[in-house]
């Protein structure tokens, strides 16, 4: 069971069943990315809590970290066998890059996005 709180008002939001190792979170306005084991990254509804999606990212490593940009276009995600990918929601969800790094962070200006390595 993973519970949601508010960070402003510190009050409880609601609670997500799920059966999975939550290892990452990741929100924007409308979705919640919940990383795991075996490189697993689980979609929800911020509003509902409901699942949305499950991606499976092709690896077998743990999902240590994800970032998401401001247009909700673009998922980094990394994992513990040292890889990063980047899938593009814009179109379909397969990795654009899939290359060896530990984590990223992600800025995002007017048309520019920013993927620090």
């Amino acid at each position: 069971m993973l519970q949601v709180w508010n960070a402003s008002n510190y009050n409880l939001v609601g609670s997500l069943p799920t059966t999975m190792d939550v290892r990452s979170i990741v929100t924007n306005a409308e979705l919640l990315y919940l990383g795991g084991k075996m490189g697993t990254v689980e979609i929800r509804s911020r509003e509902k809590l409901n699942e949305v999606l499950t991606l499976q990212t092709g690896t077998s490593g743990k999902v240590q970290c994800m970032a998401i940009d401001s247009d909700g276009e673009l998922l980094v995600v990394g994992t513990s066998d040292g890889k990063i990918q980047v899938l593009d929601f814009a179109g379909i969800p397969d990795p654009m890059f899939d290359i060896p790094i530990f984590c990223a962070n992600f800025f995002t200006i007017p048309r520019l996005s920013i993927i620090v390595l």
